[in-house]
């Protein structure tokens, strides 16, 4: 009996006979690219202390707050929203003696999420109680944007910041020059904190093969 198909089926046919063509491919790649992922992380194993000095230095470079000639602000305050970084970092803290009491968190999250469950299971990962958060800071949502990552339930970012900072923050900045630099290119940088002149030390001494 002819018969008249729905919208969308021609559509679905073929989207199912894709599927089943590459599907056994995407799955192939997928294992390769846990297999390579596995097999760094084991490959790197524990850290010393010393590598946690040196790469949690280098983690606070990139994203916590740094001071500028401009602007002296010789604190340490230091936020994301991986849980991953922000245990390290707690861990960078811990290794280099910073007193637990000295480190304050805080929140920060669009104002459509939940904050009290963001700060509650921030204050589980991290074993701060949630009394000891300061005010939580809440941003405007921006309908523009779109999150793509629903893997994981919204809980913002967090900040940490460390009271008495100041010293820590200098010798961040050493430890994190000394490991990018080292030697004289790292000791020319933090003194003369011009980037011209790093530039003209690293070509004197290219030139000098």
């Amino acid at each position: 009996m002819p018969y008249e198909r729905r919208p969308g089926y021609e559509q679905e046919r073929v989207a199912a006979m894709w599927k089943a063509r590459w599907e056994p491919y995407h799955i192939e790649a997928e294992q390769r690219r846990q297999e390579i992922k596995l097999g760094a992380c084991r490959e790197l194993g524990g850290l010393s202390e010393r590598e946690v000095v040196i790469a949690g230095a280098l983690v606070y470079w990139c994203e916590g707050t740094k001071d500028k000639i401009y602007r002296r602000t010789e604190k340490v305050s230091f936020i994301n929203s991986d849980p991953a970084l922000v245990v390290f970092f707690l861990r960078f803290l811990g290794v280099v003696g910073v007193p637990r009491d000295h480190v304050q968190v805080r929140l920060h999250i669009h104002e459509t999420g939940d904050v009290e469950a963001a700060t509650k299971w921030w204050s589980d990962l991290v074993g701060t109680p949630v009394e000891r958060f300061e005010n939580p800071v809440i941003k405007k949502h921006n309908p523009k944007t779109t999150r793509k990552n629903l893997l994981d339930e919204y809980r913002g970012c967090l900040q940490i910041t460390i009271r008495k900072g100041a010293d820590l923050y200098r010798r961040i900045e050493g430890w994190a020059y000394g490991a990018m630099l080292g030697g004289d290119p790292a000791e020319a940088r933090l003194i003369s904190r011009s980037d011209e002149v790093l530039s003209k030390i690293l070509n004197d001494r290219g030139r000098q093969g």
